[in-house]
């Protein structure tokens, strides 16, 4: 399918995931509040069907979406994100969950890192010979 929604015939996946890509391509062309509406879209359509999203789909979106937080280094957000994404468990949702988990560790690492008060230096001045 094309990145159109235009198709009313498309299945809550087919369009979470039409959403999660043109989410992807604003990402890419640094678009990001479009990126961001796109995501939480895909992820609302949840709601809006009945069952909503299977637990593989919503893994998928939410594991993209954090994805593309974590590039633009909202570490906070992403992380919140992939743990979401890895607390789904099914077995259509596994490759997900497991991936999504070793991310949001790598998100927790990154998050320490940033509110880290940078190391002490010390003062070394030149002296004349």
């Amino acid at each position: 399918k094309s990145l159109s929604l235009k198709n009313d015939n498309l299945s809550p996946h087919q369009r979470a995931m039409t959403l999660c890509n043109i989410g992807i391509a604003h990402h890419k062309m640094r678009n990001y509040e479009e990126s961001d509406r796109n995501f939480n879209e895909a992820l609302s359509i949840q709601a809006d069907f009945n069952g909503g999203l299977n637990q593989a789909t919503l893994a998928a979106v939410k594991c993209k979406f954090a994805c593309m937080l974590y590039t633009r280094k909202l570490y906070l957000r992403a992380y919140n994100m992939f743990r979401e994404a890895a607390s789904l468990r099914s077995v259509e949702a596994s490759v997900f969950v497991d991936q999504c988990g070793s991310y949001a560790e790598s998100s927790r690492r990154n998050l320490m890192k940033a509110e880290r008060p940078p190391a002490p230096t010390k003062n070394i001045s030149a002296h004349k010979p």
